[in-house]
C-alpha cells in the first residue's frame, strides 16, 4: 500500500519469565479467580505467563487492561498442575465475552478491581473534516459541526486540498461561515506537491488510472492528485498537525465534493 496502512497487527506470543521481581498481586479477600470461565474475544494482547498470578500482574502492569483469562497448559493426558504450571494468558479490554468453559478447557478468569488497573494514557483527540470544492450552505453546515463541538474543547480541523483555485476558495467560504458563528475551524491546507513529496510512489500512480489524464487533472483540469488519495491526506495531516500536538486519536468525517 502507498498510504498509510490501517488494521490490527497480528500480537506475538512472548514467553514471560518471572525471576527476582516483587511478588505479583493475588486476589484480594472475596475475589476469587474464576475457573471454568472464559473471557471470549477483546484480547489486549496474547503471552505465555508461568502462572495465573503472573498473568494478573502482566494485566495489572498494562494501561487499558480490565481483566485477563489464562489456560494452563496440559500434559497428553489432558492434566494441568493449576498452581505453578506455564500457560496461555489472554489480557482482555472487556469482560463483556463472558461465559462459562468446560473443565476440559482448563481456562480461569478475573476482573481487575479498578484500583488496580494501570492508569490509562491520556486522551487527547481531534476532529478532521476532509472537504473539497464545499459550497456556501456546506461550509455553513460545517461551521455547525464545530459550534456543536465548541463545548467539548475537541480541536475541529478542516483538510483541504488547495492545489487548485476551488480549494482556497473553499476555505475561504468555511472561514467566513465559522466567523459568522464566533467558532474556531482550525485549517489544514496541502498541496499535490506536497502529496507527491511525502508519498513520491503516487506520482507512478497517475499514470496507472484507468483514464489517464482523463481522471487527473479531469476534463476541465480542476482535479489533483491530492483530490483523490483519502488515506495519504490523512497521513500528511497527521505528520503535519497530528504529531505536533500530541493527538492520540483522529476523528476523520468525508464530506461531498458539493455539500
Amino acid at each position: 500500500a502507498m498510504g498509510f496502512a490501517g488494521g490490527w497487527r497480528a500480537l506475538n506470543i512472548v514467553l514471560v519469565v518471572a525471576l527476582g521481581l516483587q511478588e505479583p498481586p493475588t486476589p484480594r479477600p472475596g475475589q476469587r479467580y474464576e475457573h471454568n470461565v472464559d473471557y471470549y474475544g477483546n484480547d489486549l494482547d496474547h503471552t505465555v505467563q508461568p502462572s495465573p498470578i503472573a498473568c494478573h500482574a502482566h494485566c495489572s502492569s498494562l494501561p487499558f487492561c480490565v481483566g485477563f483469562t489464562f489456560q494452563h497448559f496440559t500434559d497428553d493426558a489432558g492434566r494441568s498442575d493449576r498452581r505453578n504450571s506455564l500457560g496461555h494468558c489472554y489480557t482482555k479490554l472487556s469482560t463483556g465475552g463472558r461465559r462459562d468453559a468446560k473443565p476440559s478447557q482448563n481456562l480461569l478468569s478475573f476482573t481487575l478491581p479498578s484500583a488496580r488497573r494501570s492508569p490509562l494514557s491520556p486522551y487527547r483527540p481531534a476532529v478532521v473534516v476532509r472537504a473539497h470544492n464545499t459550497t456556501e450552505s456546506g461550509a455553513a453546515r460545517i461551521a455547525g459541526w464545530a459550534a456543536d463541538m465548541q463545548s467539548s474543547s475537541v480541536p475541529f480541523w478542516v483538510s483541504v486540498d488547495v492545489t487548485m483555485g476551488r480549494g482556497k476558495e473553499a476555505v475561504l467560504r468555511i472561514l467566513k461561515a465559522a466567523d459568522k458563528l464566533g467558532v474556531e475551524i482550525r485549517i489544514h491546507s496541502y498541496t499535490e506537491s506536497e502529496m507527491l513529496n511525502a508519498y513520491p510512489k503516487l506520482a507512478y500512480a497517475r499514470h496507472r488510472l484507468p483514464r489517464g489524464e482523463e481522471d487527473i487533472p479531469g476534463p476541465n483540469g480542476d482535479r489533483s492528485l491530492a483530490w483523490g488519495y483519502h488515506s495519504e491526506a490523512i497521513g500528511l495531516f497527521h505528520r503535519d498537525e497530528g504529531t505536533t500536538n500530541d493527538y492520540t486519536h483522529l476523528w476523520v468525517f468525508e464530506v461531498g465534493c458539493r455539500l
